[in-house]
């Protein structure tokens, strides 16, 4: 029993750190401290409610390393980036943190995971449960699932690393600009299966939304001529396949596509052409 105590101990502390890597890669800052020491800042906007649950599970995460880290002053100045002002945390002054970014992710001279790529592909060789943890970290900074059954992560300029690390789960994804992309609807539920989310509770009940939409999804043939009149009503009001997807699930339960639904209206709109 103590084995196994020691065990578990040691990989809750193996994920803490795969997350607290995958925060320093999306969403957190790294002002320098001393020479050899630096610190983590992180700023999420007070918008959602659950950016209280990111942060403080960075600081616990830290904490369980040893590394003291805690809530500080609100930035209230608004910008363009943060129009709802700003929750933040701070770690204290580490050398180890110095190592982490030099050693773990490469990352030297002053350089920023904002603009220069990590050199993490040892990440690869990691076991299952440290990638699941790394890529939360990485996806509660910066992923986000949404209404045109599609899941993201602004992952740019290390695109590469984490298609390669989707993959080892079987997650089909593709370079949308600065996103790593992912609409395949079996990598979808292979997402939400990891969960791709741990304390971003908005994006994971969004992604959850998506895989019941995709498990209660028709095609249009299955659909009556009431429900295909709704559609072309809700078109002509101008709004978006996702918001139509989201609207039909919503009152009758049932997953369509907002690429059906596009199609559908454009072939619509091409018959009354014709006539």
């Amino acid at each position: 029993n103590q084995l196994g105590s020691t065990r578990e101990n040691l990989i809750r502390k193996e994920k803490a750190f795969a997350y607290i890597l995958g925060m320093m890669v999306s969403d957190t800052s790294k002002p320098r401290g001393y020479r050899f020491s630096n610190q983590c800042l992180i700023s999420l906007s007070k918008k959602y409610n659950w950016s209280i649950n990111i942060g403080e599970a960075m600081c616990k995460n830290f904490n369980l390393l040893g590394i003291k880290a805690k809530r500080i002053k609100d930035n209230d100045k608004l910008r363009s980036r943060a129009k709802n002002g700003e929750y933040r945390w701070i770690s204290e002054k580490s050398p180890f943190i110095t190592y982490v970014m030099e050693s773990c992710l490469g990352l030297y001279n002053g350089k920023l995971t904002t603009y220069d790529k990590i050199n993490s592909y040892w990440l690869l060789s990691c076991p299952r449960y440290f990638l699941i943890a790394f890529l939360q970290g990485v996806c509660d900074g910066d992923g986000c699932a949404h209404n045109f059954w599609r899941a993201e992560i602004a992952c740019h300029p290390n695109q590469r690393l984490i298609k390669e690390l989707l993959k080892k789960f079987n997650v089909e994804s593709y370079t949308d600009g600065d996103a790593l992309a992912v609409s395949n609807v079996e990598s979808i539920l292979k997402l939400y299966s990891l969960p791709l989310f741990l304390h971003a509770e908005g994006r994971l009940n969004k992604l959850r939304k998506l895989t019941q939409m995709i498990k209660k999804r028709k095609k249009l043939r299955d659909l009556n001529n009431k429900m295909k009149d709704k559609i072309l009503d809700l078109k002509t009001k101008k709004l978006s396949g996702g918001q139509i997807s989201d609207f039909i699930y919503e009152n009758f339960d049932i997953g369509l596509h907002p690429n059906t639904i596009n199609e559908f209206y454009r072939n619509h709109l091409n018959k009354l052409r014709t006539l």
